[in-house]
């Protein structure tokens, strides 16, 4: 197992801070003489150290502290906030000698206030400074890290620059980076056979979308041991949106109307009533449904993303071993074929022809209707088949593999492979 060099770094920022506004107008409207005035001057840029802040690096990865060194005899106070977590707090009040904040988190970042209630000098001046703590990353077997740029750095000029203090990458462990256009400057990289990669392996697009290039990544690494690997991946396009079903468009054609009936009713003029229905012949039953449509044509598979480009500047690699692999991302399944339409409705039953016979020999007649009476009905053909689904669609075309140069050591010439 690989363990980081021990080492302690001190990160000093002065507190660079003029007299407030309501301090300066206040003393300019009590009618200051022009000597005055320039004590005043003179007062501001004395004060401009009048604290000093301290970043103390700890020997273990991820321990920092924040010092805070008079110049002076002076009383101050602290107000702290944290920009990340949105919360502030008094962590100092009054205190005339170095004070030591031990609560800070790497990568975090602290707005300090600093004032001078008990001083009649500088009573007006109220000092602020946000701080950066440097960001470390200690990554543990097979763990994952994903850089978020919007906490980490805004973007300049379109690359987004990223800084990290110490990092150590365990057997197995990942940090990704994602796309775009990335700066990462590394102080110190320690790696038992980690990664870093763009992307997590076998990442995937949302359906309907391409894969993301690997995007333009610059490293600069100031000392490198042990042994690591860069991926440049590509992620794998997404696969293809089913399209929309026929729907009733696609329905097939509706089934014929079956045969005609007999029908021969008995019934007496004289009273009105039907005596007797007989089924000399069924109406026939109607014909299936024709089948439904065949569906769309399946949509297909998007691009898989390049695996993007990549710059490795490393300043010192102590014999570091160095490796580099493409992995353009794959194009995605191309989507099933629409759905078919829905089968025809079946045909009706036949109609029927029918004959009434008067009992009372007065009056026989016929008709046709379109409902047999009497059971003598034949039934509604079944519906078709639904559709056959739409043909299929292609597989997305696979990411290219693009460039990376690697520079091993400072002075020594940069190196590209494709």
């Amino acid at each position: 197992m690989l363990v980081p060099g021990n080492f302690y770094a001190k990160i000093t920022i002065v507190l660079i801070d003029l007299v407030s506004v309501i301090a300066l107008t206040t003393a300019l409207g009590c009618g200051q003489s022009f000597s005055e005035k320039q004590d005043d001057d003179k007062l501001k840029n004395f004060s401009t150290e009048i604290v000093q802040i301290t970043i103390l690096q700890e020997d273990q990865l991820g321990q920092y502290k924040v010092l805070f060194r008079p110049t002076q005899e002076i009383s101050f106070t602290i107000i702290k906030h944290d920009l990340l977590e949105v919360k502030s707090n008094e962590i100092a009040s009054n205190i005339n000698e170095p004070f030591t904040d031990e609560e800070v988190i790497s990568g975090h970042v602290y707005r300090y206030e600093i004032s001078f209630p008990g001083s009649q000098k500088y009573n007006a001046i109220n000092q602020t400074k946000e701080i950066r703590i440097p960001l470390d990353i200690i990554l543990g077997e097979d763990e994952t890290y994903q850089l978020d740029h919007e906490v980490l750095q805004p973007s300049l000029n379109g690359i987004t620059p990223i800084q990290l203090n110490r990092v150590y990458l365990s057997q197995g462990s990942q940090l990704l980076t994602g796309a775009g256009r990335l700066k990462l400057q590394i102080e110190d990289l320690t790696s038992d056979n980690g990664t870093i990669s763009n992307f997590k392996s076998e990442q995937k697009a949302a359906i309907g979308n391409e894969g993301q290039s690997g995007g333009e990544l610059h490293f600069e690494v100031e000392v490198l041991r042990g042994e690591i690997m860069f991926i440049l991946r590509g992620e794998d396009g997404g696969d293809g949106v089913r399209p929309d079903p026929l729907g009733e468009e696609g329905r097939g054609e509706e089934g014929n109307v079956g045969t005609d009936g007999y029908v021969r009713i008995i019934y007496s003029s004289r009273t009105g009533y039907e005596q007797e229905t007989i089924c000399e012949q069924f109406s026939g039953r109607g014909t299936p449904g024709g089948k439904g449509k065949k569906g769309r044509t399946a949509n297909n598979g998007l691009a898989g993303g390049n695996s993007g480009l990549a710059t490795i500047a490393i300043q010192d690699s102590q014999s570091a071993n160095v490796s580099y692999r493409f992995v353009p991302g794959r194009g995605g399944q191309p989507s099933p074929g629409g759905k078919g339409g829905p089968g025809g409705f079946g045909g009706s039953p036949g109609g029927a022809k029918v004959e009434y016979n008067d009992l009372d020999r007065e009056r026989d007649y016929t008709i046709y209707v379109k409902r047999p009476p009497g059971g003598c009905s034949g039934s509604t053909g079944p519906h078709g088949p639904e559709g056959d689904e739409g043909d299929p669609g292609v597989v997305g075309e696979d990411g290219n593999s693009q460039r990376i140069c690697i520079q091993r050591n400072k002075g020594e010439a940069m190196q590209c492979f494709s």
